[in-house]
């Protein structure tokens, strides 16, 4: 009898064991790694008031469309992940540039020390084993749609992303929408400007019926 107690006990033990380095052991990490990324835009917010909660919504928006294409599990890990550590790179960048200064007044060695944020976030994760893999995306997601070649997906999503929401913040919806559309094959991949079309079709459609029930 002892001895099926003490057995019963170990497979429990084991199971138990087993269920944490599969399943919880994992959440726990990716836990404290949103914790992180966290922290660490609210510390870029505090030094750039003007991007506040863009990470937020970036993300969202961006799994969003990671869902609307049908991407694998842990692609949309990547895409949130690179999500929040996109802009990583504005460590780099002047204060005043971007607190003081309209982008539209930029010297071409401002602008140039602007774009350079996507390489410089990428050559930090280089830098982090466990995040290397996301390397690739930070660096592309401002590059052109036509100069991408075999930049990863998640870039590509980014770059559309980040690029329709900082046309709403300037100028509206209705201008950020009719400004990917005119860029698709150019700036943005034209397979992500469908995905964010439906997306943002049926974010619409399902805010109306909301106000019509309610």
């Amino acid at each position: 009898m002892i001895v099926s107690v003490v057995l019963g006990l170990c497979v429990l033990s084991v199971l138990g064991l087993g269920w944490y380095i599969r399943i919880g052991l994992p959440r726990e990490l990716d836990e404290r790694y949103r914790s992180s990324f966290a922290a660490l835009n609210r510390a870029l917010e505090l030094r750039f008031p003007q991007y506040v909660d863009m990470t937020t919504q970036v993300t969202e928006l961006a799994l969003a469309l990671g869902a609307e294409m049908k991407l694998s599990k842990r692609d949309l890990q990547a895409l949130e992940w690179s999500a929040a550590l996109r802009d990583l790179g504005l460590c780099s960048v002047p204060y005043v540039l971007i607190n003081e200064k309209n982008p539209a007044q930029w010297s071409d060695s401002e602008t140039a020390s602007f774009e350079r944020h996507a390489e410089v976030g990428a050559s930090l994760l280089d830098l982090v084993p466990n995040l290397s893999y996301l390397a690739p995306i930070v660096r592309h997601h401002h590059t052109p749609y036509r100069q991408m070649k075999d930049a990863p997906v998640q870039s590509r999503i980014l770059n559309v992303v980040t690029g329709y929401l900082m046309q709403e913040r300037a100028a509206g919806s209705v201008f950020a929408r009719d400004h990917i559309a005119s860029q698709q094959g150019q700036l943005y991949d034209p397979a992500v400007v469908r995905a964010l079309q439906a997306v943002l079709s049926e974010h619409y459609v399902g805010t109306a019926r909301d106000l019509a029930l309610s």
